[in-house]
């Protein structure tokens, strides 16, 4: 499988193996080594700087189109927020052949910020099951639960000492 990942941490990030988002350590760090290809696309280290959604955008549209090009993309995944990210961004990626998907690291307060994006999702993955009937309310067509859990790859469970 080949993913896109999408997320604007910042320039300040760029370069660390496992940046401050834990879905880092338990999504994306299992699905390599599970032998899928990922491209990691941090919109605000293209830019050397942090942006708008719109310049965002036209960062992540081009990564899309390159990366179908390439050999195709079947998952474009978001970890995406509104001040750094529009709806209208993962439309067009759904509409060049990318099932669009979002993650919601949920704690109470995370529905806040995705007020805007969650419309624009193929499927937004909630890890806090109170959370998805506001998500649903802000437009998205399809949303599950999903709990959080570690990536058994490096969170392996070792004898007591």
């Amino acid at each position: 499988m080949r993913v896109i990942h999408y997320n604007a941490n910042g320039v300040e990030f760029s370069g660390r193996e496992f940046q401050y988002d834990a879905h880092h350590a338990h999504m994306i760090h299992e699905l390599r080594s599970r032998g899928h290809e990922v491209l990691s696309l941090d919109p605000a280290s293209v830019l050397g700087r942090f942006g708008s959604p719109g310049e965002y955008e036209e960062v992540t549209l081009k990564a899309v189109k390159a990366f179908q090009g390439e050999g195709g993309c079947d998952m474009f995944f978001a970890t995406a927020v509104d001040h750094s990210f529009r709806a209208d961004t993962a439309r067009a990626s759904s509409a060049m052949g990318s099932p669009t998907v979002n993650l919601n690291m949920d704690d109470l307060s995370h529905p806040y910020r995705v007020r805007e994006v969650c419309s624009g999702f193929d499927l937004v993955v909630t890890t806090e099951p109170s959370n998805m009937h506001m998500i649903r309310n802000y437009g998205a067509r399809k949303v599950v639960y999903a709990p959080f859990a570690a990536n058994p790859i490096m969170f392996a469970p070792r004898p007591a000492t």
